[in-house]
């Protein structure tokens, strides 16, 4: 599509923009920007319009750059990509129906580990420079493994992303992870800790000095939603990972929980009120609607045993 560099005054296609279904998200738009976007010549804006489109729509709109020169352009691309990254949907879906499988799991941990790794070799030579050995700036030593801890417990423990992110270590009580505050009354709950994710607190416990779990130099004192996104862009690729976000983990977590165990106990650990939210964030695959329901067997019964040893 042409107009990366071409002004607004050159004729290009309008891209069309409108509510597909009922069931698209709901996002309040301001009237200024509304109506910016319904002016404009490069995009068509249907009058019924109130709320963002599917995703299917929203791609060829977030990938097209026009150019930065108008304040509307900037107020409308910048609306319609922070929509497309929030909702993390796949195309032609209004929501999610999709979680990482095991083979990606895998992958994108490796990929996690392996930036780690690139981190330390960075900070290493780092130490050697110029900088270093002969101004006597000493570089700040990176938390290389942020992205690996941060994903294996969000896939331990179906966290929400902003719970795993504002974590102390008053929230690590006898094995489990505590939530004391939230969205709703049934946010706070506990929920039992894997010995993969009590390894992964084991070993950021003896190194860490703040009351965080993750601490960073942001306002809040810890990690954003934006702290990890390019780390997480570059574990995606290695493999050629379908796109996912962080809150994907969650509901893989879920999904595997349904598995193997009641429903009623999966939305307690989810920290949801209603019954109907946790349905609607367990995503069965196609095997699973073939039958393999209810009890688990095979890898899951496995994982169950692995992953709530006691429970």
């Amino acid at each position: 599509m042409q107009g990366v560099g071409a002004g607004l005054g050159t004729q290009q296609p309008r891209l069309p923009i409108g509510r597909d279904s009922a069931s698209s998200p709901v996002c309040h738009w301001t009237p200024s920007t509304l109506k910016s976007l319904r002016t404009s010549r490069h995009i068509d804006v249907r009058q019924e319009c109130k709320s963002p489109p599917s995703i299917a729509t929203w791609r060829p709109i977030a990938t097209w750059r026009p150019s930065a020169g108008s304040s509307t352009w900037r107020k409308s691309r910048a609306v319609l990509q922070l929509l497309y990254r929030a909702s993390g949907c796949y195309p032609g879906e209004n929501q999610r129906e999709r979680v990482p499988t095991a083979e990606e799991e895998q992958q994108y941990f490796q990929a996690a580990v392996e930036l780690g790794r690139q981190l330390d070799d960075a900070y290493g030579r780092a130490l050697q420079g110029t900088r270093a050995t002969r101004r006597g700036v000493q570089p700040k030593p990176p938390d290389a493994y942020l992205l690996r801890d941060v994903s294996t417990i969000l896939m331990g423990c179906g966290l929400r992303p902003e719970e795993c992110h504002r974590l102390r270590w008053e929230n690590i009580r006898d094995g489990a992870v505590e939530i004391f505050t939230g969205r709703r009354k049934a946010s706070r709950r506990r929920i039992p800790a894997s010995p993969r994710v009590l390894f992964i607190l084991d070993m950021r416990q003896a190194r860490c000095l703040s009351d965080w779990l993750f601490p960073a130099d942001t306002r809040s004192g810890h990690i954003e939603t934006g702290t990890l996104k390019k780390q997480h862009s570059k574990s995606l690729t290695p493999g050629n990972i379908p796109a996912f976000v962080p809150c994907d983990l969650r509901h893989t977590s879920l999904t595997r929980w349904a598995k193997v165990m009641d429903l009623f106990t999966l939305k307690k650990l989810a920290g949801h009120t209603d019954l109907n939210t946790t349905m609607r964030n367990v995503h069965r695959n196609d095997q699973d609607r073939a039958g393999r329901h209810g009890k688990g067997t095979g890898w899951a019964q496995k994982w169950a045993q692995s992953e709530f040893d006691g429970f």
